[in-house]
């Protein structure tokens, strides 16, 4: 193997270098700026540790721009392999917070997704517009996954989120102003679109400057209701 000129070695020190003072200052760590998410010296010592080993990912590779995008996975929820699983992510350059759900895995996420007929909800909308109706109709499966309540502290799958959610969106901007996106693949697609819609529809993101859902799966017979928030959030 022949040896690296002096120049090839100057170039791959600034180049980490750069990437450690860009990482440091996407997690907030730099200047000024606090993180209260994780200890401080505790996220300089990880980073500063990564930067010493060699690259194990190949320049502009996925998982190379993955773990110099600044994203943080700042929670992680699977507590039964029957339950909803999801994870919070969030960027403190884009001041935004993603929910990621899981999609269909296993048998019982099968039956979920073979009730198919729809169940009514109370419309969350109070205001009048076009087509408005008292009830919406959701994907009985998914709806149930996201709307019953559990025995032990009897919160809803959507309340349990929309307080993880407004938690870390609160650690990045302190007046609520930032952007939220709700994703899912299969399963995990009618997942977010409930969420999305209900986010849309909350108090308590008010604030949000936008909600942001990706997904295809159609989940919801009552789509009036959608186009009415997705003309003021929901894109």
């Amino acid at each position: 193997m022949a040896a690296r000129s002096s120049s090839e070695i100057a170039s791959s020190m600034m180049w980490m270098h750069d990437q450690r003072a860009k990482i440091m200052d996407g997690l907030g760590l730099s200047g000024d700026k606090h993180n209260s998410l994780v200890d401080q010296s505790d996220v300089r010592d990880i980073v500063n540790d990564a930067f010493e080993q060699p690259r194990f990912f190949k320049e502009g590779s996925l998982m190379s721009n993955l773990i110099e995008s600044s994203i943080e996975v700042v929670w992680f929820s699977d507590r039964h392999p029957n339950d909803v699983v999801y994870s919070i992510c969030c960027n403190r350059r884009q001041k935004r917070v993603s929910v990621v759900f899981r999609g269909t895995v296993n048998s019982h996420n099968w039956l979920m997704n073979l009730k198919f007929c729809m169940t009514k909800h109370p419309n969350p909308i109070a205001e009048d517009y076009p087509g408005r109706e008292e009830t919406l109709g959701f994907h009985t499966g998914y709806s149930l996954y996201m709307t019953r309540q559990r025995k032990d502290d009897s919160l809803t799958k959507i309340e349990e989120i929309f307080t993880l959610i407004d938690s870390v969106g609160r650690e990045l901007v302190g007046d609520g102003e930032y952007n939220l996106s709700i994703t899912g693949h299969s399963l995990g697609g009618g997942l977010a679109t409930i969420l999305s819609f209900y986010a849309a529809t909350s108090p308590m993101f008010a604030k949000v400057k936008t909600i942001r859902v990706f997904t295809l799966l159609r989940v919801c017979e009552s789509f009036p209701a959608l186009r009415k928030e997705g003309e003021n959030k929901i894109g």
